[in-house]
C-alpha cells in the first residue's frame, strides 16, 4: 500500500525538511547518515548549490542539477539547511531511514523553531531531481519546500513535485507524476517531525500535523483531501485520518490489477461500494491504524 496513490506519504513526509539555522551548533551530517557534495554559491539570506549529490551509505542517492535556499539569515545557515532539506527529501521519497540520522535531524528542528521565531521564511526548491533507489530511478522536473509561521506557535509548510516519473524493473505505476500539500504542525513538534521522516527512532516524541490540503495525479486519476496525521519514529505505529476525493476511480483499481496488488484492488472496489458519489467524484471518510484502512467505518485490511 506504501506506493498507493491512497497513501502518498511521501507527501506527508517531505513536510518535514525545514530546518533554518540560528545557532553555531548546526553541522555537517553525520557520514554514517549521509555524504553531501556540491558546488555552492553563497548569498547574504541563501544558497545556490549545483550538481548536488548525497548518498546514503549502502542506500539510495539523490541528485539534482541546481538547489536554491532562500529566506534565512546568512549563506552559512543556507548551506546548512540545504544539505538537511535535500537529506530529507531523500529519505521521505526512497523511504529510507536511518538511526544515524536521528540525533542531526533533532537538532536540526530544534534550530527551525527558532529561526521561525525570528521571522525567517525559508524557501527551498530542487530542479531536474533524480532519486537513484535499488533498480528505481525517480525523477522530477522540480520539486520545492516553503516554511512559514502560521500562527502564533504554529508552522506552516507548503511542498510540491511536478513532472514525477519512475523506470527500472518492476516500476510501479500507482505513484503520482504530481503532487501538493499544505499542512501545519506546533512548531515544538518539528524536531519530532525531522526525526520521523529521516531518522528512526524509536524514542521520538509523536508530530501531530494537520494536512489542510493534499492533491495528487496519475494520468486522469486526482486524489484530493485533507485530515491529520500521528507522525513518529516507528512507521507502524503511525496514523492518520480525514476526508478523501477521488476521480476516476476504476482507472486506479486497473493500475492495482496491471501491478498485481490483488488485495489493493480488492479493497479499492470494496471502497467503491461506500462511497459518496457526485458528478463522477467519489469520498470517503478515512483511517490508517494499525495497518487497517477503515472507509467510511468499514474496515479494509491491506498486509
Amino acid at each position: 500500500m506504501k506506493n498507493s496513490l491512497l497513501l502518498p506519504s511521501v507527501f506527508l513526509s517531505t513536510l518535514l525538511g525545514a530546518t533554518c539555522h540560528t545557532q553555531a551548533e548546526a553541522a555537517a551530517p553525520p557520514a554514517a547518515c549521509v555524504v553531501i557534495h556540491h558546488d555552492e554559491a553563497r548569498q547574504s539570506d541563501g544558497v545556490t548549490q549545483k550538481n548536488i549529490v548525497a548518498s546514503i551509505p549502502d542506500g539510495p542517492s539523490l541528485h539534482a542539477s541546481e538547489f536554491h535556499v532562500q529566506g534565512v539569515a546568512s549563506g552559512e545557515q543556507a548551506s546548512e539547511l540545504g544539505d538537511a532539506a535535500s537529506v530529507l527529501l531523500l529519505t521521505a521519497i526512497a523511504a529510507h531511514h536511518s538511526d544515524a540520522c536521528s540525533e542531526w535531524l533533532k537538532n536540526e528542528g530544534e534550530a527551525a523553531k527558532t529561526a521561525l521565531a525570528s521571522g525567517h521564511n525559508p524557501s527551498f526548491k530542487w530542479s531536474h531531481l533524480t532519486i537513484n533507489n535499488q533498480k528505481l530511478k525517480i525523477t522530477a522536473s522540480s520539486a520545492s519546500f516553503l516554511l512559514t509561521r502560521h500562527d502564533q506557535g504554529k508552522a506552516r509548510g507548503e511542498v510540491a513535485l511536478a513532472d514525477v516519473v519512475v523506470d527500472g524493473a518492476n516500476a510501479p505505476k500507482l505513484l503520482p507524476q504530481a503532487a501538493k500539500a499544505t499542512f501545519s504542525l506546533p512548531e515544538d513538534e518539528i524536531a519530532a517531525l525531522t526525526q520521523a521522516v529521516g531518522g528512526r527512532s524509536t524514542a521520538a516524541p509523536v508530530a501531530h500535523v494537520t494536512i489542510e490540503t493534499l492533491t495528487a495525479r496519475r494520468d486522469d486519476i486526482t486524489l484530493s483531501g485533507n485530515g491529520t496525521a500521528n507522525l513518529t519514529g516507528s512507521p507502524d505505529s503511525a496514523t492518520a485520518s480525514g476526508h478523501m476525493e477521488i476521480t476516476n476511480l476504476n482507472n486506479l483499481v486497473s493500475l492495482a490489477r496491471e501491478e498485481h496488488q490483488t488485495k489493493l484492488a480488492t479493497g479499492l472496489m470494496i471502497a467503491s461500494l461506500v462511497s459518496h458519489k457526485n458528478n463522477g467524484i467519489q469520498s470517503w471518510d478515512v483511517v490508517w491504524k494499525s495497518g487497517i484502512l477503515t472507509v467510511n467505518h468499514l474496515p479494509i485490511p491491506l498486509h
